[in-house]
């Protein structure tokens, strides 16, 4: 289950990063790198989208994911410095568990109809992995631009669910198969349950 686990898995320099104003989910996901890690700081790349600065000012609340050995991993910490080219956040104690295995829904082929809100809503139909949460995998005829916006439909039994979310990750598995990886802000417990219908 998602909670709060001591920080097991410690950052290192250079590993990428996902950025997002904790305050404004709905701003997006931005890329980051981890440039150092104190004791009690961690300083990280200005973090960006398509070249764009994501705006941060001292106090700010950011939430943090990050790929760990095992698991994914966010938190939310406070920035303590902007400089030209770093911001300076508290180290957390502790972490939530964003993804594990067992936290994900099969969603075994389920229909998915996709639209891409900043491509003139082109739709394109796909066809539904899994999901959690935070996220949900799906398998496209082409790839997407990283980081983009869009608005999944998944039908279910029950009539469909549509989510506002964002492509975080692209791996080609075919000549004309794509996986991506999708983040959203949250699901509902109502939504979730609703997707178990289809296994998993």
């Amino acid at each position: 289950m998602i909670g709060r686990y001591p920080l097991v898995e410690p950052m290192d320099p250079d590993q990428a990063i996902e950025v997002e104003p904790a305050d404004d989910p709905r701003a997006g996901v931005f890329q980051s790198t981890v440039v150092a890690v104190t004791p009690v700081h961690i300083a990280i790349s200005i973090p960006k989208r398509h070249e764009e600065p994501l705006r941060v000012e001292r106090g700010a609340a950011l939430r943090i994911r990050y790929q760990g050995q095992v698991s994914k991993y966010a938190f939310e910490s406070v920035v303590r410095e902007v400089g030209a080219e770093l911001v300076i956040l508290d180290l957390p104690a502790t972490i939530d568990i964003a993804s594990r295995r067992a936290d994900r829904v099969s969603l075994d082929g389920a229909s998915v109809t996709l639209v891409r809100v900043e491509h003139d809503a082109e739709v394109v139909l796909g066809a539904g992995v899994d999901v959690s949460a935070w996220g949900m995998r799906i398998i496209l005829p082409g790839p997407l631009a990283q980081w983009e916006r869009v608005r999944v439909v998944v039908t279910l039994p029950d009539g469909p669910i549509m989510l506002d979310a964002q492509v975080v990750r692209i791996e080609q598995q075919g000549p004309s198969d794509f996986a991506h990886g999708l983040y959203y802000p949250h699901l509902t417990s109502e939504e979730l349950s609703r997707l178990r219908q289809l296994g998993g």
